[in-house]
């Protein structure tokens, strides 16, 4: 892979560099969310189908968390930093497809 050169690469390398950073503090946002989800639905939906749900959200999270400490400092060339874009993306259409 090629060093970035150009700004606009250089603009997304950076970009990558705070989504990184900031990644952990994001899944942890979720991770506070979801029971706060589970509450609310609690008297409406099924109580196995909401444990399941979080219990599964939550095994996504590890997932996340696994490939973010493997792959956190890639992103000096533009392949890596649409290799991380490819990876949001995957975790997003797994939560999406619920």
């Amino acid at each position: 892979a090629h060093p970035i050169h150009n700004n606009r690469s250089r603009w997304a390398s950076v970009s990558h560099i705070n989504q990184t950073k900031l990644f952990p503090y994001m899944v942890l946002g979720q991770v506070f969310a979801e029971p706060l989800f589970v509450w609310l639905m609690w008297d409406t939906d099924a109580h196995r189908d909401l444990l399941l749900w979080i219990g599964c959200a939550y095994l996504l999270h590890v997932a996340e968390l696994v490939t973010w400490v493997g792959y956190r400092d890639r992103v000096d060339t533009l392949g890596e930093c649409q290799d991380w874009s490819r990876r949001f993306v995957w975790f997003a259409l797994v939560v999406w497809r619920r």
